[in-house]
């Protein structure tokens, strides 16, 4: 996602205000912290849920883009045209691993906390 948030931001500035982080709070580590504790829960434990994922080439690892779900729709819809268009050779641009590249995602966040009786 990296390299499609670059691009994006690249594109347009106004793309990082359509980032996960910025529209759901809970996507951030201490966003979900947060969470936690105002519903009284404590200690708050948080841990993140991480998997290798191998992209054999580019068009491998676009293609999860082209699929209609996700927040870079977002993006899609807020770009002019011109410039949508523009999303796939600047994101190839940055993209430059080796073939059979591997990333770590994180997935998702465990959390682990105890709620307290009053």
């Amino acid at each position: 996602m990296h390299a499609f948030w670059r691009a994006a931001t690249a594109l347009d500035a106004a793309a990082a205000d359509l980032s996960e982080d910025k529209c759901f709070g809970f996507c951030t580590r201490e966003g979900l912290i947060d969470l936690a504790r105002s519903a009284g829960l404590t200690p708050v434990d948080l841990t993140s849920i991480e998997v290798a994922t191998v992209f054999s080439n580019f068009e491998d690892y676009w293609r999860p883009f082209t699929l209609g779900a996700g927040p870079h729709l977002a993006i899609a819809s807020a770009l002019s045209p011109k410039r949508g268009s523009a999303r796939r050779p600047a994101c190839k641009k940055i993209y430059q691993p080796a073939p059979m590249a591997q990333f770590t995602a994180r997935q998702a966040r465990a959390l682990r906390a105890l709620a307290t009786s009053d």
